[in-house]
């Protein structure tokens, strides 16, 4: 199902085709026009948002560069965020999760018990 903008599971909204993604992080905070006239910059809450809706499709490496995105953009991740990237994991890729657990770690955020769930 397509959602508001006409965006698809594996669609990034942009012209390049492929397997999309490589300018999903552009797109958060495009779907309010509000939010662009009044200079609301992405943060925690878009970029969780939007990785969730990429594990939910199995975008699993778009929610790998909307993170580095996001880090890159100086927000820097939270409990929220870093849950909702252990669930983008693949099933079965337990070093991507054990990494991403460390950096957790690493940035001073606590994992919970749902980190370890995830």
């Amino acid at each position: 199902m397509a959602s508001e903008h006409g965006y698809e599971c594996g669609d990034s909204g942009g012209s390049s085709g492929g397997s999309g993604g490589n300018d999903a992080h552009a797109h958060i905070g495009r779907g309010c026009p509000l939010a662009q006239q009044v200079g609301v910059k992405p943060n925690e809450f878009h970029y969780s948002g939007a990785i969730s809706a990429c594990a939910k499709c199995q975008q699993h490496e778009v929610a790998v560069r909307l993170f580095e995105g996001m880090r890159r953009n100086g927000v820097q991740p939270n409990e929220v965020v870093y849950n909702t990237m252990l669930s983008a994991c693949p099933k079965g890729d337990s070093g991507r999760a054990r990494t991403l657990l460390q950096q957790m770690i690493d940035a001073g955020v606590a994992p919970s018990t749902k980190s370890y769930s995830a």
